[in-house]
């Protein structure tokens, strides 16, 4: 979702946000320092984390020449050559210390630890080897999965998650493997030839939130936001969202959507536009007829196909990263990159034969579909749904 920065505080009537953070590819932070604080002024509330990728940041900017009142300004630029580089605004109430132990060797990169949550900004130029970053990023999404620890990771990636290439594809299953979830989906770089999405934010909390692009030039790439409704959820939350059917009446449903004046929709002469209105349409009569309701995940670790000896592996696969990171052995990295695919392979071929089983099990129709909804209910333990989407 794009949106103008003017009517942010419209994209969701959740009331003010809790957690507002944005990240920009700012391609020189001192040519266009003003552009950020109009970008700013525009916004109707503050933002608590102001990332920036290709900062180009040399020894000769005078820091006070890119201050925000009311951050802290933390920088990771280059030593020996011009681009790239980024900076981190932080909120000047906030206590944090620098997390040099997570930082990526080759790139730009931040990491911050305020107590409450990890924070990292990246910046991986294109001309990278982007396996040799995938290599080096699962390290630090392994460890900040098993510190169980609260992330925001925001960044210029220079991966391209709308196109489906073997990288793009390896990208995004290792960042959902390690409990994350990519909060930006269209495109964040626009030119007269492409369209791509290569900047991102990754959160692993569930939040009630909205994200996007948002519609404003300030560099050759839009920035993106992430605006959270509810700070006090866990990493690990033990509740989803649902929609209640409980009083839905699908010919009123159907009546009022038959109904409904979609001139906005199709006046538009922008498919991006007319898509997102769409959306915002039918969302609003879905909440009307099927609500949104949290419910209590029973026994969401519970996953039956999951044996005890798998269990052990999994621990034995954890215990040997530990290993790695303490140590720096080789011995112990290539171990744990074995017991994880291993365990990657079994856990598939259990789960497949656990589902075969149950649908073997259908001794009609109705049982059928019930274990359908079961497999289904299975394979969706997040609180995306099916009828959600970032503006509502």
């Amino acid at each position: 979702m794009s949106a103008d920065p003017r009517k942010i505080k419209t994209i969701q009537e959740a009331g003010p946000p809790k957690n507002n953070n944005d990240h920009l590819n700012i391609r020189s932070l001192c040519k266009h320092i003003d552009e950020l604080h109009n970008l700013l002024d525009n916004i109707p509330f503050e933002l608590d984390i102001i990332a920036c990728s290709e900062t180009w940041i040399t020894l000769q900017v005078d820091p006070e020449s890119i201050k925000i009142a009311g951050y802290n300004l933390l920088t990771d630029g280059r030593k020996f050559s011009i681009g790239g580089g980024v900076a981190l605004y932080l909120k000047s109430n906030v206590n944090y210390m620098l997390r040099d132990d997570l930082k990526i060797d080759g790139i730009e990169n931040l990491w911050v630890d305020t107590q409450d949550l990890l924070i990292g900004v990246l910046y991986n130029p294109p001309n990278r080897f982007q396996r040799e970053f995938l290599d080096e990023f699962e390290q630090v999404l392994h460890s900040i999965l098993l510190s169980k620890r609260k992330c925001l990771i925001l960044g210029d990636i220079n991966i391209n998650t709308l196109v489906k290439s073997t990288i793009a594809k390896e990208y995004l299953n290792l960042v959902h493997s390690e409990g994350f979830n990519p909060l930006i989906f269209e495109a964040t770089r626009i030119t007269e030839r492409t369209i791509s999405c290569v900047d991102h934010i990754h959160s692993n909390f569930v939040s009630s939130s909205t994200s996007g692009s948002i519609a404003v030039e300030i560099a050759d790439h839009l920035p993106v936001f992430s605006l959270s409704y509810d700070p006090l959820l866990s990493p690990f939350s033990d509740t989803i969202e649902i929609r209640d059917f409980k009083r839905f009446d699908e010919i009123a449903f159907r009546d009022e959507l038959r109904n409904e004046k979609w001139k906005s929709v199709y006046n538009s002469s922008d498919a991006n536009e007319s898509s997102t209105r769409f959306v915002h349409i039918f969302n609003r009569i879905s909440n009307k007829h099927a609500p949104i309701k949290s419910i209590k995940i029973k026994g969401k670790s519970n996953k039956p196909w999951i044996t005890k000896g798998l269990k052990k592996s999994i621990k034995v696969r954890n215990q040997l990263y530990k290993n790695w990171l303490t140590t720096r052995n080789s011995y112990y990295y290539n171990r744990y990159k074995m017991y994880r695919n291993k365990i990657v392979t079994i856990n598939k071929l259990y789960r497949t034969i656990y589902y075969d089983s149950v649908l073997k099990d259908s001794t009609n129709s109705k049982k059928m579909w019930d274990n359908i909804n079961l497999i289904i209910n299975k394979k969706r333990p997040s609180s995306i749904l099916p009828w959600s989407h970032q503006a509502s």
